[in-house]
């Protein structure tokens, strides 16, 4: 099932017929070095459209991955950065055409101190590197944001 377009912004949501799909998703997670925390995931999708091979299956990478870390310094410090990479992807566009949207890597990172014993300061930045980017063509992702705050536990 995905969307058909019958005329540009018109759609509805067929039944393409018979499709194969297959892959394979792998996690590791290790905190081989004290306080530091690392994980990697990759996800590998292969989907083909058996009874209409013209038509691509669309929001749905070929190759997925992530990689975290995060660190604790002492007096309670926390330093997290992650990256998150795909190869790109098929969309329908708005007037009923295929197109193929870009790969892309985008980079996060924050920080939280511990002010007392009950209140942490948090700060980071999304997309470091200002990357543009699409899951949708013509619909970009957030640039670079920054953000900070304090969390209270009580």
């Amino acid at each position: 099932m995905q969307e058909y377009y019958l005329a540009p912004n018109l759609f509805q949501i067929q039944n393409l017929g018979r499709v194969v799909q297959g892959g394979a998703e792998m996690s590791v997670r290790s905190s081989a070095i004290s306080r530091l925390l690392v994980e990697l995931q990759y996800a590998y999708l292969n989907r083909r459209n058996v009874s209409q091979p013209g038509i691509p299956l669309v929001q749905s990478p070929r190759h997925r991955g992530r990689l975290s870390a995060m660190w604790r310094l002492p007096r309670g410090i926390l330093l997290a950065g992650e990256t998150q990479w795909e190869d790109g992807r098929w969309a329908l566009n708005e007037g009923g055409r295929y197109v193929r949207v870009s790969g892309f890597t985008v980079v996060h990172a924050s920080a939280a101190v511990p002010v007392a014993s009950s209140v942490e300061l948090r700060a980071g930045a999304r997309n470091i590197t200002d990357r543009n980017y699409f899951f949708d063509e013509g619909y970009p992702e957030p640039g670079r944001s920054l953000f900070g705050g304090i969390s209270w536990r009580f």
